[in-house]
């Protein structure tokens, strides 16, 4: 619905701004049309002017402020320490550059369903608002050619407002693709070659003379048909099957690093290829993400996907603080004590009471301030004993106590006596008033008069309110104690009687009932929970049954999770490719609970043996590494034209016959790539055929060399 609804604002925008506008300065179609249908609709009235401005300030003028606020809100960000990086597949830590931050829109599921993704998806971070500007800049341009009546001014104001616009967009190219920073750099200057041409005929003025007029339209229809022709191509050549059909009939093969993600020629690619990432991306992951995905079922592939993103999300680093606090009992006891026993809210931090959640994997804590202030995380283990064993501080625990007990009362809406009085105002009707006119005819009119007067209140309950109800175990504890049964009397001055007034409303603060801010118990304090231990006592036992369950159920969850693919498998056995035989059965078949993952050393010995003898190959010499990721690359990313995938048999890594597993000297490489026609020119010129030249082969063998 939010999506819909956006289209359509993103549609109605302009229209609704230059109607408005038109209809304020009497000028344009929408002002004529409205002002011949006459009374109201008469744009020299009041009536229309008003609903015009008002559509302006109520729709016109804050919906690209909405716009700017969401992309603001929604638009990825890089980790949560530092807004300036993340982390790639490995875990290690990226700047989160345009590149990073365009991946996020395009894979990230929260992006893929987020309605407000249109608004900045496709331009680079920097320039996320870029849309918002050009609705900004088409309402400029509309309000210039409504309110200035004069073609040639009009022109001049327009063509400055295009030329900056026009500058604005070639040096900060704000697309992601450069395709279409080319195409709207041709439609914006397009656009201010009409407006310079139109200012040309307005200074020419030519009496009758049309010469002028066709020579500027000729070039005006040159130029369109150019820039739309240039639009055309690069539409049809970013298309996948046009281009694949291209690079298939110029052999011009393409690379990808794995570790970058970036694609590129062979030349391009090789020299800073990781050779030992993409040893473990192509032969260690390829093998897992095969496994995972066709043998145990979508539910482990999609468990497995998870922890790919935790590791995108918070870095090897912190991967590898967990596991080192796992491995210790003290450290792994404190954790499952913070995760059974914490988890939740009533927690005490720097100062103030908070929320606390934790992340199990990889183990941190983020404390919510109930105040609203930053989340502060908590990752070093140092740091989380610290927070445990201030929890259980006798200065905490009594604080605790005392909001347990609020909750307690909330929970139960009873009521209980606290007696109080207070000066409260009102206005009350106060006798009448005849006044008889000149005709003689007579109007009464009731007077009033606001006094103030004291109300007595008996009986109270107490309600806890948080940040956002619709969450449990939400931060915030705003507490208010509540009357209804107030009663008092208050004299009416004019007519020197009584109002008795019942059943008046207050709210008052939690200091009424004698608490303090920091909530630590006092005299006054205890004294109102021992008048009030009805209300608050047998509610209590299921304030605690509360939070025992939310963090069962939180502790359930994980441990589901874990039992469809551990938490640890990634880090074990998907991000260790030096995993030995021995060691990977050992894991499996004591941490995974899944039968096809806890079996796969005895049914796919076949399949384990190749891939151990192709990590075998790789890491005997960084050079043969190398080798079978130039030729890895070449069938991987390739194999969709003929002519490689007519050479599967040779080319294919995952055949014992592929020449990946046959290194030999450049002579005897070119020899057996001219035998196979894969022997290229890289395009030296127009009729030749790219595959792999000297370029690609000189890539090669200079990384193979400088390899140790």
């Amino acid at each position: 619905a939010v999506g819909a609804i956006l289209f359509i604002c993103l549609s109605a925008h302009l229209p609704v701004a230059r109607t408005c506008i038109q209809i304020i300065a009497c000028r344009g179609d929408a002002a004529e049309s409205l002002s011949s249908l006459g009374g109201i609709w008469d744009c020299q009235g009041a009536g229309i002017k008003v609903l015009a401005v008002l559509l302006l300030l109520l729709f016109a003028l804050p919906f690209p402020c909405l716009c700017v606020y969401q992309i603001c809100r929604n638009r990825p960000r890089g980790s949560l320490l530092d807004a300036n990086i993340t982390y790639d597949a490995d875990g290690e830590e990226v700047a989160f550059d345009s590149k990073r931050y365009n991946e996020r829109i395009e894979a990230d599921p929260d992006q893929v369903v987020n309605p407000w993704r249109s608004l900045y998806k496709g331009f680079e971070r920097k320039w996320a608002w870029y849309k918002v500007l050009q609705m900004l800049i088409k309402v400029v341009l509309a309000f210039i050619a409504i309110v200035i009546p004069n073609l040639t001014v009009q022109s001049i104001a327009c063509s400055a407002v295009l030329f900056v616009f026009l500058c604005t967009s070639c040096v900060a190219t704000p697309f992601i693709e450069s395709k279409n920073d080319r195409m709207d750099s041709m439609g914006r200057f397009s656009a201010l070659l009409s407006c310079i041409c139109a200012l040309i005929l307005s200074l020419a003025n030519s009496d009758g003379s049309d010469v002028l007029g066709q020579i500027i339209g000729v070039i005006l229809l040159v130029v369109t048909t150019v820039s739309t022709c240039l639009q055309i191509y690069f539409v049809f050549t970013s298309l996948e099957p046009l281009r694949r059909c291209r690079d298939g009939r110029l052999g011009l093969l393409t690379f990808k690093d794995t570790t970058l993600n970036s694609e590129g020629l062979p030349h391009q690619i090789m020299p800073g290829l990781d050779v030992g990432k993409e040893i473990k991306h192509r032969i260690w992951h390829r093998f897992w993400d095969g496994v995972l995905l066709t043998m145990c079922g979508d539910d482990i592939a999609a468990r497995n996907i998870e922890l790919k993103e935790e590791t995108q999300n918070h870095g090897l680093a912190k991967i590898k603080i967990h596991w080192d606090g796992e491995s210790i009992p003290e450290v792994r006891d404190m954790r499952m004590h913070a995760r059974q026993h914490l988890e939740g809210v009533d927690l005490f931090c720097d100062g103030g009471w908070a929320k606390l959640w934790i992340d199990d994997y990889p183990f941190q804590m983020f404390v919510v301030p109930d105040n609203g202030g930053d989340v502060k995380p908590i990752i070093d283990i140092a740091q989380t004993q610290q927070f445990v064993d201030e929890q259980h501080s006798a200065w905490v625990t009594a604080g605790r106590e005392v909001r347990r007990r609020l909750r307690a009362m909330s929970m139960s809406g009873a009521r209980f006596e606290r007696p109080f009085s207070q000066t409260e105002t009102e206005t009350f009707a106060d006798g009448e008033e005849t006044h008889t006119d000149d005709e003689g005819n007579t109007e009464t009119k009731t007077l009033y008069s606001t006094v103030s007067f004291d109300v007595y209140y008996t009986e109270c309950s107490v309600a806890v309110s948080t940040q956002d109800a619709s969450k449990l175990m939400a931060a915030g504890f705003n507490v208010s104690v509540n009357y209804g049964d107030g009663c008092g009397d208050a004299y009416l001055p004019r007519t020197g009687g009584t109002q008795h007034v019942t059943n008046r409303g207050c709210s008052m603060p939690v200091g009424h009932l004698g608490i303090a801010d920091n909530y630590q118990p006092t005299a006054e304090s205890d004294e109102m929970f021992e008048t009030s231990r009805h209300v608050w006592e047998p509610s209590l036992p299921s304030v605690e049954a509360g939070f025992d369950a939310y963090r069962q159920n939180l502790i359930g969850e994980r441990a589901a999770a874990n039992n469809i693919l551990s938490s640890g498998f990634w880090y074990f056995v998907y991000n260790n490719p030096l995993l030995s035989r021995h060691h990977l059965q050992e894991y499996l078949c004591s941490k995974e609970k899944n039968e096809v993952l806890a079996t796969l050393m005895d049914k796919q010995q076949d399949g384990l043996d190749f891939l151990y003898k192709r990590l075998t190959f790789c890491y005997r010499h960084a050079a043969w590494g190398t080798w079978w990721c130039f030729w890895d690359e070449v069938w991987s990313h390739n194999q969709y034209m003929g002519k490689i995938s007519a050479l599967g048999e040779e080319l294919n890594p995952d055949l014992a016959s592929s020449i990946a597993y046959k290194p030999m000297p450049r002579g005897e490489l070119e020899a057996w790539l001219d035998e196979r026609s894969l022997r290229g020119s890289e395009g030296r010129c127009c009729c030749s055929k790219w595959w792999l030249g000297n370029k690609a082969l000189d890539a090669l063998y200079a990384k193979m060399n400088v390899e140790p």
